[in-house]
């Protein structure tokens, strides 16, 4: 981050990542003052987090809380976002500048008084006073173009001729990937993985190539209990299965399908938890707090069948399992492909690293 900044980089500081923010702080406390090109993001935020402890406002609060004092953490969230985008109009409490303004308890705490938007008052201590519902629509709720999958389309199924093992590719641990290698056993023509390995599938679902699953072998996931399926998937998109049995995978897979994409926990082949989100596969058209609380309950299944392990191996790890763009492998829709080479290889594809 100080040598992106001294380079004159504007930083976008994520607050998605708290374990990385008490490092940044203590960077940022070895300079003269915290220069105007660093500015906050959210990056995102599920809605029950949004509704527990907000957006914008939670980042500040807990940068503060990690020893950053609080008007510089305003200023990188209010100001320094505004200047970064060429906007005049926001940023600052003044003349001929647009009244969007937030009104605070105080500055430890950061409790949300009043809002005002435009020079009127929209909320108060939490309250909608301001503005009206929109519309119901049916635009873009036919996102999620794929026929209902078995369980045959998620078994590992080894190449002809395959002897009593085979040699796989896998996707070594979350977020940070590395390309490793497995010698797997092979009964009846199917690959019999270790309990601590799990299967991802990627599945394209906007009717613009084969919707044909592509797998892939994660390691160092944890051993799984469940299957857990997710339309929300950086950045393509796509319809992402994580699991063990296939029959599981199928049901949260086609559970997806259904209601028109969303995220859904499966576990002994039935669906446990499902929060459709019917707009484009990732947004809810139901009130914030009901799909807060529909989040909530399928949080609380994954963890039943997922086993966690935080920082890194978390369930919002799903979301950015098959992010193509970053280095090192991901499983995607048309192979595993590393975003730092530009290789693209398939689960058996075993030429040199």
């Amino acid at each position: 981050m100080l040598e992106k900044l001294r380079a004159g980089f504007t930083v976008e500081l994520r607050g998605s990542h708290d374990y990385v923010l008490p490092g940044v702080v203590a960077a940022l406390k070895t300079l003269p003052q915290v220069p105007q090109t660093l500015s906050l993001c959210t990056d995102d935020i599920f809605p029950d987090d949004l509704v527990k402890v907000g957006g914008m406002i939670d980042h500040i609060h807990r940068l503060v809380g990690h020893g950053m004092p609080a008007i510089d953490a305003l200023r990188a969230g209010t100001l320094n976002g505004a200047m970064r985008l060429g906007r005049e109009d926001l940023g600052r409490v003044a003349a001929g500048r647009r009244a969007d303004i937030v009104v605070l308890a105080d500055l430890e705490s950061f409790a949300v008084q009043r809002v005002f938007v435009s020079g009127k008052q929209a909320a108060r201590n939490g309250q909608l006073l301001a503005g009206t519902p929109g519309e119901p629509t049916t635009a873009f709720t036919d996102t999620v173009k794929l026929a209902p999958l078995t369980a045959e389309d998620f078994t590992l199924y080894a190449p002809a001729e395959t002897g009593d093992t085979v040699e796989i590719n896998t996707v070594y641990r979350p977020r940070f990937t590395e390309w490793q290698r497995l010698t797997v056993p092979v009964v009846n023509g199917v690959l019999d993985l270790p309990e601590d390995k799990l299967v991802m599938a990627v599945v394209h679902r906007h009717a613009k190539r084969s919707a044909q699953p592509s797998l892939g072998v994660l390691d160092e996931w944890g051993s799984w209990t469940g299957a857990i399926a997710t339309t929300i998937a950086h950045d393509s998109h796509n319809l992402n299965v994580f699991g063990r049995d296939p029959a599981d995978m199928a049901a949260a897979a086609n559970a997806l399908i259904a209601c028109g994409g969303g995220m859904a926990v499966a576990k002994d082949g039935k669906v446990i938890a499902l929060l459709p989100l019917p707009v484009c596969g990732l947004l809810s058209d139901a009130p914030v707090a009901k799909t807060a609380e529909a989040l909530t309950k399928l949080r609380d299944a994954a963890a039943e069948v997922a086993d966690w392990l935080p920082p890194v191996r978390t369930f919002k790890a799903l979301v950015g399992a098959s992010l193509a763009c970053n280095p090192g492998p991901r499983v995607t829709d048309m192979g595993i492909g590393d975003g730092a080479t530009g290789e693209l290889r398939s689960l058996f594809d075993l030429h040199q690293f």
